[in-house]
């Protein structure tokens, strides 16, 4: 049996998920570098959901998958889509928030 903060928590966290999901994509395949025997890896970061289906949010490159997706995020975080995809995000937890008071209400007038 979950706790009230315990099924709050899952529930905040399954309403995410379904919202939104970011996701790091190889762009194109890895180069190698002969002469250094290294890659070079090619990641993209997109973002479905905030009204947005597979937007692109920034591409990075590095020597591994961990270093391009960090400079992907980098610069994910860089383009101005981030405002707009925040005041959507905002708004949508506030109309939330009213919701759950409203039904909280709602609840306690049965109880009544």
């Amino acid at each position: 049996m979950l706790t009230r903060i315990q099924r709050a928590r899952k529930e905040r966290r399954d309403d995410e998920r379904i919202l939104h999901v970011c996701q790091y994509v190889d762009e194109k395949e890895r180069i190698l570098d002969k002469a250094r025997g290294t890659y070079t890896y090619f990641i993209g970061v997109y973002l479905d959901g905030w009204g947005f289906d597979n937007q692109h949010l920034g591409s990075g490159r590095g020597e591994s998958k961990g270093i391009a997706g960090q400079e992907a995020a980098s610069n994910a975080l860089r383009n101005p889509l981030i405002e707009e995809i925040i005041k959507k995000r905002t708004a949508f937890l506030e109309q939330k928030k009213v919701d759950e008071v409203g039904t909280e209400g709602d609840r306690m007038m049965g109880h009544m």
